[in-house]
């Protein structure tokens, strides 16, 4: 095995059935804990690093590998929730591969919580310039006016309004290609999770005779997929006639993933309860009791059963939701998307005996050298009197 290296394609959080895989008859799946990842063994001869960036240079051997791996990935989809990989991410061992999983465990966690039951679509739109050139005239009040003055001018002036009307065209087009795209996208970035503009394609790439005007993707709840295709059937009958096309490709493999550096973790004491772990967990349940558990320092308290956000007096304000529920044991809050840091609250619990629950605070933390030195111990009494204050108020329950 000295001469082989691993291709890793995806992480999921369940066992993955590859006799279900089409796509290759080498695929492995390596458990780690929590976490299933797949990948294949490959030679040193093809996917060292050295050979690795002279085969990157052949673009039929790119296209050929790259198409292997999304469809790896997209075939796993149909049944699990991933973290894809990028195409030609190579591990020297299992060994390595064990070792990111628990570098990065809790980074991997939120990830796979965060995009649970969501969808990665492409969207792009091109423009077809000769046509809504066009139907200029029909669209624009302004065109339509210069053209009726032009028609009744004397040849030397209505030659100066030509001028000024193919400036104004040039315009008028530009505006409504703004337009059309501002428009879908603010419509469809209504009906998802997240978004992103991505870069613009040229004609080289798409392999089209039409402009490409917006490139975008959009990260969508499964339940919300059949309005987002209403949505794109209402504005490609909107804007067809005038030479627009919206192109819209999906489900890819998602990349709003974001794999943080080793978070700083924070752990409260371990406290007893006494009472039942069902109790303890309905009310943590709701993110409205939290208030409870906080200390003084915490102001301007808003919160609904699933999201919230408050002051730390004299420092910032902190965004939160609760991303998981795993009932009368764990509940998972996460940073919210205004939060000045990312971060994961876990609220552990554990039958101890009848009516006895343990209970501990983990909380986790991307900061910078600055914010360990500056946030440690604050963050650590937190937790503790987060984890006192529920032993305090789950004895009253």
């Amino acid at each position: 095995m000295n001469n082989e290296l691993i291709y890793v394609y995806c992480i999921s959080n369940r066992p993955v059935q590859l006799d279900q895989i089409s796509v290759h008859d080498n695929l492995k799946c390596l458990a780690f804990g929590e976490y299933y990842v797949i990948v294949k063994n490959v030679s040193l001869d093809e996917f060292s690093e050295e050979n690795l960036k002279k085969k990157f240079e052949d673009l039929s051997w790119i296209e050929t590998n790259a198409r292997d791996h999304i469809e790896v990935i997209s075939q796993i989809m149909k049944s699990c929730t991933v973290i894809p990989f990028k195409f030609g991410t190579i591990y020297k061992s299992e060994e390595s591969v064990g070792k990111f999983i628990s570098d990065y465990s809790v980074s991997l966690e939120d990830n796979l919580i965060n995009i649970e039951g969501k969808e990665e679509w492409s969207v792009k739109i091109y423009c077809d310039s000769k046509v809504l050139n066009e139907k200029i005239a029909e669209i624009s009040e302004e065109v339509l006016y210069l053209e009726q003055q032009i028609r009744d001018s004397s040849q030397g002036k209505g030659f100066i309004l030509k001028i000024k009307k193919n400036e104004l065209i040039k315009k008028e087009v530009e505006k409504i290609m703004k337009n059309c795209g501002q428009t879908c996208y603010d419509e469809f970035k209504n009906i998802s999770e997240l978004s992103r503009i991505n870069n613009l394609l040229p004609k080289e790439f798409t392999e089209r005779n039409d402009d490409m005007i917006l490139n975008t993707s959009f990260f969508i709840k499964k339940q919300k997929v059949a309005d987002f295709v209403n949505a794109v059937d209402l504005l490609q009958g909107k804007f067809d006639n005038i030479g627009f096309d919206i192109d819209v490709s999906g489900p890819w493999p998602p990349s709003f993933v974001k794999i943080k550096e080793i978070m700083t973790r924070f752990e409260s004491n371990t406290v007893e309860i006494k009472n039942s772990p069902e109790k303890i967990y309905s009310f943590l349940s709701d993110l409205n009791n939290f208030k409870k558990l906080m200390p003084e320092q915490v102001i301007n308290w808003k919160s609904t059963e699933n999201s919230g956000s408050f002051t730390i007096k004299g420092m910032t304000d902190i965004y939160m939701r609760i991303a998981q529920k795993e009932p009368f044991s764990k509940i998972i809050i996460l940073s919210g998307e205004k939060s000045p840091f990312n971060f994961s609250l876990r609220c552990l619990l554990m039958k101890h005996e009848e009516n006895v629950t343990s209970a501990q605070m983990v909380f986790n933390a991307e900061l910078n050298a600055t914010g360990v030195m500056l946030a440690s111990e604050p963050l650590h009494n937190l937790v503790n009197i987060l984890a006192s204050k529920l032993k305090e108020i789950g004895e009253m329950l």
